[in-house]
């Protein structure tokens, strides 16, 4: 999806600028949809110091969602949230754009859908994509992934590894010290594992619900399978452009949709 957009004309990150017409997107592969393809890293970032701030993260959502509507913890998020607007997002998201860009621009991160309440006070008129999957699939996604940490963590990594980590996942290295330096009790720093399957179906459903409550935005809400994607791109690109509002030209159309059709 998020490459479908970005052929389309739609800017989402820094890092994957839309490609001339004719250019091809590199597909991702394996590793690259691991470590989060086409995910905006300044809003992620952000996200998770947000949920962080309730000693929560993308694999344990629970003392995010309870905090998230108390007036005191809305207001500090905000206040974060309306600073980094100002600061990070505008130098760091924003710098590949001319001052007078027009175009449409988003970004892709799953934490989102916990967030999203806040993000739409300091964007209104957003509009929301929200990709589903069966369940079933995502939980195995999930359980592939904690197999392949599990595995990895057997090996001690090298520094360099264990600061890059910490850089791309600043909720795990902040909880991680504060267990180190006793600042957080055993008990709590008992989160539920992405090992046990019923835990990812729980997580998956909690994903889902969240994003759900925003069906009622009418047509500034657009629900996709996956499965869609693989099996009709050509429909889905012309259903994205006109919700972005946007018209590509027939040669990035047929890109878009070869995006999906391509092998890695």
């Amino acid at each position: 999806m998020a490459g479908m957009l970005t052929i389309l004309g739609v800017y989402l990150d820094p890092a994957m600028m839309p490609p001339a017409e004719g250019e091809r997107l590199s597909i991702p592969d394996e590793q690259l949809r691991q470590d989060g393809y086409g995910e905006a890293q300044d809003f992620r970032l952000l996200n998770e110091r947000l949920l962080a701030r309730a000693s929560a993260s993308w694999d344990y959502v629970e003392p995010f969602l309870q905090r998230r509507d108390r007036p005191t913890f809305a207001r500090l998020s905000l206040a974060r949230m309306q600073l980094a607007t100002f600061g990070s997002l505008r130098s760091s998201f924003l710098r590949p754009l001319p001052p007078d860009y027009r175009g449409p621009w988003g970004w892709k991160d799953p934490r989102t859908s916990l967030t999203l309440p806040y993000w739409l006070r300091l964007f209104p008129e957003a509009r929301i994509l929200h990709v589903r999957r069966n369940p079933e699939n995502v939980v195995n996604s999930l359980q592939r992934r904690a197999h392949a940490w599990a595995e990895t963590s057997l090996a001690p990594p090298s520094f360099g590894a264990r600061l890059q980590r910490a850089l791309l996942h600043p909720d795990v290295a902040l909880h991680y010290l504060g267990r180190r330096l006793g600042l957080v009790s055993s008990a709590a720093s008992a989160r539920p594992s992405l090992l046990d399957r019923d835990y990812c179906l729980r997580l998956c459903q909690q994903y889902v619900e969240e994003c759900a409550r925003f069906r009622a935005y009418g047509d500034r809400y657009l629900e996709v399978q996956f499965e869609e994607i693989i099996q009709d791109p050509a429909t889905l690109a012309a259903n994205l452009a006109q919700f972005a509002g946007i018209t590509p030209s027939s040669t990035r159309m047929q890109q878009a949709i070869d995006f999906v059709c391509r092998k890695p």
